[in-house]
Order: C-alpha cells, then sequence, then structure tokens
C-alpha cells in the first residue's frame, strides 16, 4: 500500500511541474519571427557576374524556350506578373527590341496562368517570350528575395552583367532608357 501511495505523490509532483512548466509565461523559449532574407545588396553580389542558370520553359503560345540558345544574344530575364507586369515595362522592352532588334531577346516569367496570360497579352504584337507559372523557376534559381519585378541582364555569353531588383525598378523614372545605357555599355566593352 505505502507503494502505492508513494508512486501516486510521485505521479502528482511530476505532473505538477510539467504543468508549471506548461502554463509559466517566461520568454527563455520564445522566437520572434521576422525577415531573414540577406540584405538586397548581399543577395546581388553573391549573383552579379555568374553564369545564369539555364531553363527550358514553354510560353504561353506552346513554343520551348531554352537559355542557351539564346548566346550571341542580350538576354533580359523579367520576373513580374500581370500586376506589376503592365504596360510601363513592356513599352520599354518593346522600345529596347525596335533598336536591338535579333540582337535582344526577353524572357518574362510570370506566376500567373496561361490562360490568363493569353488574356492579357493574346491580341498584341509582342517580341517578349511570355513564360507561365514559372514560380519555380523564379523563386529556385532567381532570388525571389529581390522581389516583384526585378530584372536580370545577360550578356551575349550567358553571364549576369546587372541586377535590377523590384526596388529599383519602382524608383527609376525611365526604365527603358536605363536598360537601353547598360545593353550599350555592355556592348561597347567587348
Amino acid at each position: 500500500m505505502r507503494y502505492k501511495v508513494f508512486l501516486f505523490l510521485v505521479f502528482l509532483l511530476s505532473f505538477s511541474e510539467v504543468e508549471g512548466q506548461l502554463t509559466q509565461k517566461t520568454s527563455t523559449y520564445k522566437v520572434e519571427f521576422e525577415s531573414f532574407s540577406p540584405p538586397v545588396k548581399d543577395v546581388i553580389s553573391s549573383v552579379l557576374y555568374s553564369q545564369a542558370q539555364n531553363f527550358m520553359a514553354p510560353d504561353i503560345f506552346g513554343k520551348t524556350h531554352i537559355l542557351g540558345e539564346s548566346k550571341s544574344k542580350n538576354v533580359i530575364l523579367w520576373f513580374s506578373d500581370i500586376e506589376t507586369g503592365n504596360t510601363q515595362y513592356i513599352s520599354a522592352l518593346q522600345d529596347l527590341y525596335s533598336k536591338y532588334g535579333e540582337e535582344l531577346e526577353v524572357f518574362y516569367f510570370s506566376n500567373d496562368t496561361k490562360k490568363n496570360l493569353l488574356n492579357a497579352y493574346q491580341d498584341k504584337d509582342y517580341f517578349i517570350n511570355i513564360m507561365f507559372n514559372s514560380k519555380m523557376l523564379a523563386e529556385a534559381q532567381y532570388e525571389s528575395s529581390l522581389g516583384y519585378p526585378r530584372m536580370f541582364l545577360l550578356d551575349e555569353d550567358g553571364y549576369i552583367i546587372k541586377i535590377l531588383p523590384k526596388e529599383y525598378i519602382e524608383n527609376v523614372s525611365d526604365i527603358g532608357k536605363e536598360l537601353d545605357l547598360i545593353i550599350a555599355e555592355g556592348n561597347k566593352s567587348k
């Protein structure tokens, strides 16, 4: 009988200790969740001047594109969506294509569905290669921490020569002029 009483007391004491730990208000184990992404400058410097990751992706019209086939061209990788991929950026890219023609290739990666993108862009005459459902590619290989929209400019050998994060794109007055200067500067250095 004493043994049963002893076990009962041990059980009560153990339970009260566990209950005390569960209800105790302490910040010892409290974790504050905050943004752990590195500063934009550090992200850019870790990727800049590296070889761009190759990809193979279909556009909204069914054509499959492979980045490696764009060698000998200046390439713009544009990550956006229908909401942020507005006409200002599209017009600027169209103007660049008018100037550089076949020497320039633009890939527009959107998280939107093929149907939504076709509804938005089907009746327009764009040279831009519009890729749908591109979230995985955009996040895994091309630094999603830089926000939407963001652009990567590649030289003719496929190296990243300039990265324009969301903060930069949203604050530049003429994105087309900025991109033109970057492309022209890259072409001069050859």
